[in-house]
């Protein structure tokens, strides 16, 4: 029972000692009119010509070293200030003054009022000295500081105060342990515990400097700023009140509750109006598991845009993406980069031009010179978090690529499917296969390829085809529609053609099947069923053979001289006349072959010095150089027969028009073709594109029978949909066609 009335007395003295220090004011008595109440005294004195002492009661005389006087006030003629106390006492050599009990000290042009409960006045230094709480009142601009010490003059330019310093002004204030007020210059120099309230801001300090005129609030050591929906601490800040801007330097910490981010920087600049943040240099955001490194951060947090100029990564669990520059939201969790590398802790590695995704949707986009290489068999990281052997990898390049991912149980990601186009090339272990278009099946571990399909084997063999599918689990696959296979069997080149091939690259056998049909020089060898040997270069014929035979002649070699002269004039003649057209839109035209006058055919093959921007196949690719000029060289090899000759051409590539801009942006909008009846459709409100180098959104309104809808609609039945995109009073429009399913 003792001990808890101890508690309580405890806790209220300790209260009381806070509202002592802290909160009770020092009231002004309702009337400091000092002159009036001067005339009122009872007791005069003359203090030399420098000052004149009313009082009510005088004990001593001028022969006395000390006079005492009660209820006195103080005239300092030369000063322009008076001071009043309940008691006075007056060094008559030196004319110091010592006031007690309810002291109170005014200028006579009423700027300055001082209360304290004692003051000392040295005569020779101009000194006004209290060492008891004191409050000095600015009434010109309504300026209060409070402090257990008190120093200044009888002008009060400078105001020292030491202890539980409280500085008041309007909306502003500042405690500390210590303070100067350089009262002309309107600026508070405040050390040791600082702490700023004001307006929404908070800020606390080792030390600040408070510039009233231009309301600058310059902070060091262990800074603490929390307002406008903002935390930060820093090792150093400069505070703009007007322009809401607090420029952070040595290295602190940001926090956007409401957008869930904190982070780390070196330097930073805060607009607190705006809520955007901009980092000079290293910084980490931390966003829903999602790490953002990097430089140069360019963060909106109404919008939730980071945007990075220089390179940076993004950790998502196992994931890494990242590039020379690019932007991500911390609202939509999409990303964009250019120059994108994308890895997992277990080996896994994607390289583009450019590439933005999301892995909340679990999905990414990659353009322009992709090279990628991912786990055969997700199946398998489900079970074993072991690294990815490069001797099982499945390796792929092509021009374009949309990945697909899985999520474990412990939220690790896999990329589970692929889909490359353009040029693409796919290779596992020894099989390697290109095509225009591939699927990699992590899941299932298969891969399948269409559209001139060529499959590489070890040393010289090929084969062709329009589809190629295997089982990467057996090494077992099948292809089929225009099959050929090319190889060297002893002397001489072998075609090989069918209808359906069966490959097993573990034992290194392919079974062709309908038509098949061998050439080898000029013998031809047709059957139903065939099967070929990759290591040993053997082929088996089954079935309904039959063979050709064509002897050379002397008028055979006659006619293959004259063939040759044939392939000769058709290469030079197309040498001459080939050109290339003048790049204007997203593709030229690049033939792959061309008939000279004397009906030979000559194949032109194209290599590009910079695919990236102007591949091969003659396509422009304008989100991998931003739209801007540029120059590619294209090497044109042309063949007949033996018959060869090398061109090249410089082929210029303008900047590209808002229109075409507009264009390219669209392309980047994916809206399904066929969804289930009353589905509602994820219309994005904006797009991203790369234009010169950086990362533009452009917004997209949504357009239905010339009306407007929102961004989900409900679709019931087949309708068009059409996109508006608008930039510099300039229009594009997009119509997509939706069937319901």
């Amino acid at each position: 029972m003792w001990k808890k009335i101890i508690y309580v007395l405890i806790a209220l003295f300790i209260g009381y000692f806070i509202y002592v220090i802290f909160y009770k004011t020092i009231t002004p008595p309702s009337n400091i009119d000092l002159e009036e109440k001067a005339k009122t005294k009872k007791v005069v004195y003359y203090l030399k010509d420098d000052a004149i002492i009313y009082a009510d009661e005088q004990l001593g005389t001028p022969e006395d070293k000390e006079i005492r006087f009660k209820n006195v006030i103080v005239d300092l003629l030369k000063k322009d200030v008076m001071i009043s106390g309940n008691e006075g006492v007056v060094d008559t050599e030196t004319q110091d003054m010592v006031l007690k009990g309810k002291v109170i000290g005014k200028t006579k042009d009423n700027k300055w009022n001082l209360f304290t409960e004692e003051v000392n006045y040295k005569k020779e230094t101009d000194k006004l000295t209290s060492n008891t709480r004191s409050k000095a009142v600015n009434n010109e601009d309504k300026t209060t500081v409070f402090g257990d010490k008190l120093e200044t003059t009888t002008t009060f330019k400078e105001i020292i105060l030491t202890g539980n310093v409280d500085f008041q002004r309007e909306k502003d204030r500042i405690t500390a342990n210590s303070a100067i007020y350089y009262t002309d210059l309107k600026k508070v120099d405040a050390k040791g515990k600082v702490h700023y309230v004001g307006d929404g801001s908070d800020l606390k300090a080792d030390s600040a400097i408070y510039e009233m005129v231009t309301e600058f609030l310059t902070a060091d050591g262990n800074v603490h700023y929390i307002g406008n929906g903002s935390e930060i601490t820093a090792g150093h800040t400069v505070y703009d009140m007007k322009g809401q801007i607090v420029n952070a330097t040595g290295g602190g910490m940001f926090k956007y509750p409401s957008n869930n981010v904190d982070g780390v920087y070196i330097d930073g600049i805060y607009n607190l109006k705006d809520q955007v943040l901009d980092t000079n240099s290293a910084f980490t955001l931390n966003n829903d598991g999602y790490i953002i490194k990097g430089n140069s951060l360019h963060y909106v947090v109404g919008t939730g845009d980071a945007t990075v100029n220089s390179n940076f990564t993004v950790r998502k669990e196992n994931m890494v993406v990242g590039g020379t520059s690019g932007s991500a939201n911390t609202k939509t969790k999409n990303i964009f980069s250019n120059r994108m590398v994308m890895t997992s802790d277990q080996g896994d590695r994607i390289t583009s031009n450019t590439g933005e995704g999301n892995f909340e949707k679990k999905e990414f986009r990659f353009d322009g010179n992709i090279d990628g290489k991912i786990r055969g068999n997700v199946k398998d990281f489900a079970k074993s978090k072991e690294m990815l052997v490069d001797a099982n990898a499945i390796y792929f390049t092509g021009d374009n690529a949309k990945m697909y991912f899985l999520v474990h149980e412990d939220n690790k990601y896999s990329m589970t499917r692929g889909e490359i186009k353009s040029n693409v090339n796919v290779r596992y272990k020894d099989l390697n296969a290109s095509s225009q278009y591939s699927e990699i099946d992590a899941g299932k571990n298969v891969v399948l390829s269409r559209d001139n399909v060529r499959l590489r084997f070890r040393e010289s063999t090929q084969m062709t085809s329009n589809y190629f599918y295997i089982d990467l689990n057996t090494e077992k696959g099948y292809a089929q529609t225009n099959v050929k296979i090319i190889n060297n069997i002893g002397v001489g080149k072998v075609d090989i053609s069918a209808d359906k091939a069966i490959i097993d690259n573990k034992t290194r056998k392919i079974d062709l099947i309908g038509n098949v049909v061998t050439y080898k020089d000029r013998t031809r060898i047709s059957s139903d069923k065939a099967s070929y040997e990759l290591d040993r270069k053997v082929l088996q014929n089954e079935k309904n053979i039959k063979v050709d035979y064509y002897l050379k002649t002397n008028d055979t070699a006659q006619n293959d001289k004259k063939a040759e002269k044939k392939d000769t004039d058709a290469v030079d003649e197309i040498f001459t006349k080939l050109s290339v057209e003048e790049v204007r839109g997203s593709r030229i035209s690049l033939p792959k072959a061309l008939e000279a006058s004397n009906k030979v055919p000559v194949s032109i093959k194209w290599e590009s010095s910079n695919s990236g921007i102007l591949d091969r196949s003659g396509r422009v690719n304008k989100e991998y150089y931003g739209g801007k000029s540029s120059t590619v060289t294209l090497t044109a090899e042309l063949a007949s027969g033996n018959a060869r000759r090398v061109k090249t051409f410089n082929v210029g590539i303008p900047s590209e028009n808002i229109e075409e801009m507009l264009e390219r942006a669209s392309s980047k909008v994916y809206i399904p073709n066929a969804i289930e009846a009353g589905k509602a459709v994820d219309l994005p409100d904006t797009t991203k594109v790369n234009v010169y180098g950086k990362i533009l959104e452009i917004p997209l309104e949504w357009n239905r029978n010339d009306n407007k809808i929102s961004n989900t609609q409900q679709i019931y039945e087949d309708t068009q949909i059409t996109s508006v995109l608008k930039f510099n009073g300039r229009t594009y429009r997009k119509t997509y066609n939706i069937k319901v399913k």
